[in-house]
């Protein structure tokens, strides 16, 4: 289906996935469900391509993503506003362009040039809605408290796995490794994106760990108790994953899912005909990291698998804010302006951002 059918017959659709601005949002969604307000589940993967079974794609597994698809509509094209975590998320969730944001990198909050932009969840909360959030929704550093009612503090279904992860890392030698780096840059004072550049880590790790060991794992059980808590006033639940952003943690169960021999990378290892040089990417954000000597393929991230699938009362919108290459076009990076694909769901609204292979 192509995209402006879908939001032709789909009142509220335009608003949901952020083709248009927020005005109309919270009446167009109300008339879906004539007589009561629909819930709202907003979910964010960070660097999500689409790599999922609803895509066609038969050596990934990802059953509740394939099942919310299989309810809804799944799109073949869809774009990522900018190729960076910061610049689209604010457009996505401001309803404007980069251009008119004003923000092309991650340096910038939208709000510098937009002080009074209503962003998506700002205008649910100002038409009767509860805006909930958890996890990695605006870009981190960039958030926006006007737009929340509460921001939820991460909780677990058990008890809290502990020790707390260490810069995203379990395993002993990589907590070690990555306390030290963090303990030298504090020594010489660094800040900002040279900080972060020293703070990289192995761009891998498998620890046989429960989900909750790691942040997704933690905000997807927060995620699940927002669902079960609140249910006397719509709400808009927006829940944001870290993964499959580097680096590359899961849990070892996740990682024994596939046979790193049978895993196939893309067929076209090789930048397109005629490409200008500034479309294709350096890797420096893994190759930045440090390797072990034998580099796992990336496994489906847990958190997308350990979410409960919402009640068909509510709309459900998975999106990405970047798009993995996986060796297309020979890069190993986000930062690529290319095709891409999106998923709806039935009286659900949906989607996900990735390059196409």
């Amino acid at each position: 289906m192509r995209r402006r059918e879908f939001l032709k017959a789909l009142g509220f659709g335009a608003a949901a996935l952020g083709v248009t601005r927020w005005g109309r949002a919270a009446e167009s969604a109300t008339a879906a469900a004539p007589g009561a307000k629909p819930n709202i589940l907003f979910i964010a993967a960070d660097d999500l391509r689409p790599e999922l079974g609803c895509y066609g794609v038969t050596q990934v597994k990802t059953p509740n993503i394939d099942r919310l698809a299989s309810r809804g509509v799944v799109f073949t094209r869809a774009y990522c506003q900018q190729p960076l975590c910061n610049a689209t998320r604010a457009s996505l969730l401001s309803g404007l362009r980069p251009d008119s944001t004003g923000v092309f990198h991650n340096g910038t909050h939208f709000r510098e040039k937009n002080p009074d932009v209503i962003t998506l969840p700002q205008h649910f909360k100002n038409n009767g809605y509860v805006t909930m959030t958890i996890g990695k929704i605006f870009h981190v550093g960039k958030e926006d408290p006007i737009s929340w009612t509460e921001t939820l503090k991460p909780a677990t279904l058990g008890k809290p796995y502990l020790p707390k992860p260490a810069g995203g890392y379990q395993l002993p030698e990589n907590r070690k490794l990555w306390l030290q780096r963090a303990e030298a840059a504090r020594k010489e004072g660094l800040s900002g994106e040279q900080l972060g550049g020293r703070l990289n880590g192995p761009a891998t790790e498998c620890a046989d760990v429960p989900d909750q060991a790691y942040a997704d794992g933690v905000t997807a059980d927060t995620a699940i108790l927002a669902l079960r808590e609140h249910k006397n006033q719509p709400f808009f639940l927006a829940v944001g994953f870290l993964k499959p952003h580097l680096s590359f943690v899961a849990p070892k169960k996740y990682w024994d899912m596939y046979d790193p021999a049978k895993l196939q990378l893309a067929r076209n290892p090789f930048p397109p005909k005629d490409c200008p040089p500034i479309a294709l990417t350096s890797s420096i954000e893994l190759r930045a990291r440090i390797f072990p000597r034998t580099v796992p393929s990336r496994p489906t991230s847990p958190a997308v698998s350990s979410m409960a699938t919402p009640r068909a009362s509510a709309i459900s919108m998975p999106r990405s804010d970047g798009c993995w290459p996986n060796s297309n076009a020979a890069a190993w990076r986000t930062t690529r302006s290319w095709s891409s694909g999106a998923i709806t769901a039935g009286n659900w609204a949906s989607t996900t951002c990735g390059v196409r292979s």
